[in-house]
């Protein structure tokens, strides 16, 4: 990468002038009057023009995607099917992968039956509650016996909150099996295939999704440049400082140069005590996504 500064360098020719002084003499009688001197030559003077020298100081650096997510499963199981290849450009929402649901879809159908189970319990403690009240109003029955009804009433109450909380989580498992892309961007490598057993405490991901709408160049500097920077660009703040440098340029692996110029952002709070160096990165916009 290519920072440029701009120096205006000026070369002035100062001319030389050469006075020639010859003597004549006469051999003649009587006096001689003096003959008229040489004047020295005039020379021309040229000028040179000032015109600014852009001077590039250059870095390695390593480009990543503005955004890297690593897809993961969610569930357990077996690796139903492949929707996409790698390398393939996918938008936000689209299936990458579908996971064996049908594990997850008989839990889903147990916990819709326990939330039957617990409406009728409902209903059943309801009756009671219904039946038991004007008895008490009427003083036939203690109102311990109404008491113990409200309890169960409650009880069945919780238990169906409870089995509709199974429902959802249920659904949740379901919804997990189909991969879906959290954002648009390109798919990354696939190290699993059809029929593949993965998991949540699978060490591998399985794929990488980079978006590439923006691109980041990180490059260092080491201690030297870095106070040479500090001392070059006006501002009172690291921040500051960056507002005021001037665009920067990507050269590809290729000897060509990225057509978007980069702006660079972001710092890095302290020096890498291992290699002597302080990070940065560019931010280069990407609107063609190579």
């Amino acid at each position: 990468m290519k920072t440029r500064n701009h120096t205006s360098y000026m070369h002035m020719l100062l001319p030389a002038f050469i006075a020639l002084s010859i003597s004549l003499q006469s051999c003649v009688s009587g006096s001689a009057s003096p003959g008229p001197q040489n004047q020295p030559p005039a020379l021309p003077v040229m000028g040179v023009p000032v015109s600014p020298v852009t001077v590039y100081q250059e870095f390695s650096a390593s480009l990543e995607g503005k955004v890297n997510v690593e897809v993961r499963p969610q569930v357990d199981g077996y690796l139903e099917k492949i929707y996409v290849d790698e390398g393939a450009y996918v938008t936000a929402g689209q299936p990458l992968f579908k996971i064996n649901a049908q594990l997850y879809n008989e839990t889903l159908n147990n916990a819709r039956a326990n939330v039957l189970a617990a409406q009728a319990n409902v209903q059943k403690a309801q009756v009671d509650l219904d039946r038991l009240q004007p008895l008490v109003d009427n003083a036939v029955i203690s109102d311990v016996q109404l008491k113990t009804a409200k309890a169960n009433y409650n009880a069945a109450t919780a238990a169906l909150a409870q089995a509709r909380a199974m429902v959802g989580n249920a659904q949740i498992n379901v919804g997990y099996t189909l991969i879906k892309a959290p954002v648009s961007g390109y798919i990354g490598s696939i190290p699993f295939k059809t029929g593949s057993l993965v998991g949540r405490g699978e060490a591998q991901p399985l794929t990488v999704l980079s978006e590439v709408n923006t691109m980041y160049a990180y490059f260092s500097m080491s201690e030297p440049d870095f106070i040479a920077f500090k001392n070059k660009y006006p501002g009172e703040t690291i921040e500051q400082k960056l507002k005021n440098v001037p665009s920067v340029e990507l050269l590809l692996a290729d000897n060509t140069v990225y057509p978007q110029q980069g702006k660079i952002e972001l710092v890095q709070g302290q020096f890498d005590k291992t290699i002597g160096a302080i990070n940065f990165r560019a931010a280069f916009p990407n609107p063609k996504k190579y």
